[in-house]
């Protein structure tokens, strides 16, 4: 099946009972709900002066969805949690950086309800679309999260600050959860 949609998708997320969600690619505007046979179901479009950043992940239970998100007046990282049903805005969390992207849950053992984000680091405006502003203010780290509250629980970044970290995954490596960036 196939959908059209305003502008690129990029992240992906199969809900348990079928149906699709898709996210504009960073900066974008939309989130479309879709069904397999290529019908949209829900479509929601972001706040005014917020951007999302083209991840979404949904809780265990299925009734939130975490977005990552852009503020486009300070160019400060969120977490949008969602009502899964309506797609609507609950609250934000910082993500204590900026340009944040993937999300997942954690893996590592006695973390359950964490939440590992990847700051990209690099600033970016809807206007200008993907063009790389002002590296030298690169500020790229992974943040670990209580999903229930947004407390942060531990931030990380390589040593040289010219690497933007985007994408996660998980592995296993001797019998531990390994965190790939």
């Amino acid at each position: 099946a196939a959908l059209d949609v305003p502008t690129r998708a990029h992240g992906l997320l199969q809900e348990p009972g079928g149906t699709l969600l898709a996210v504009a690619r960073r900066p974008g505007d939309w989130l479309l709900r879709w069904t397999r046979e290529g019908q949209a179901v829900a479509w929601h479009w972001i706040e005014p002066q917020r951007a999302f950043a083209g991840h979404v992940l949904a809780s265990a239970d299925g009734r939130t969805l975490y977005t990552t998100e852009t503020d486009l007046d300070s160019g400060a990282g969120l977490i949008g949690v969602r009502d899964a049903a309506t797609l609507q805005k609950r609250a934000e969390w910082p993500t204590h950086g900026i340009d944040p992207h993937q999300l997942l849950w954690d893996r590592s053992p006695g973390q359950t309800g964490r939440l590992i984000v990847a700051n990209g680091g690099v600033p970016t405006q809807p206007e200008t679309g993907r063009v790389k502003r002002h590296l030298e203010h690169m500020d790229s780290s992974v943040v670990r999260l209580d999903a229930r509250t947004g407390e942060r629980l531990g931030q990380w970044r390589l040593d040289d600050p010219r690497l933007s970290l985007r994408h996660l995954a998980w592995g296993e490596a001797d019998g531990q959860s390994v965190l790939g960036i």
